[in-house]
């Protein structure tokens, strides 16, 4: 697939934010024993919805955190999965960079 110029662009720039993000939702997750909610995840870094669930959804498919099986009840009643750390196949940045350092060891 060919991107036009300003859509790498975008995505270049978004690439810090992006892993700024991803880094704050596995720290939650990895200081959080019986895993975290999408919501718990939200209040305890304080972000939006829709950051915190887009960001998950792309570290799920890289594997760095798994649904655990489990459900929580939200405060609307509505039942949620709760996440826990995966076991990550590359925790890399293209660069060779380790993204999440303390994840890495404690997988390894």
């Amino acid at each position: 697939m060919r991107y036009q110029e300003t859509s790498r662009e975008a995505l270049e720039a978004f690439a810090p934010v992006s892993a700024e993000l991803d880094l704050a939702i596995v720290q939650a997750i990895e200081a959080s024993p019986d895993g975290l909610c999408d919501w718990e995840i939200e209040e305890k870094i304080g972000r939006l919805h829709q950051a915190v669930s887009g960001n998950r959804r792309h570290l799920v498919e890289r594997g760095v955190i798994v649904d655990s099986g489990r459900k929580r009840v939200k405060p609307n009643g509505r039942k949620t999965i709760v996440w826990i750390l995966g076991k990550a196949p590359n925790l890399q940045t293209p660069q060779g960079q380790a993204l999440y350092p303390r994840h890495a060891r404690r997988r390894a």
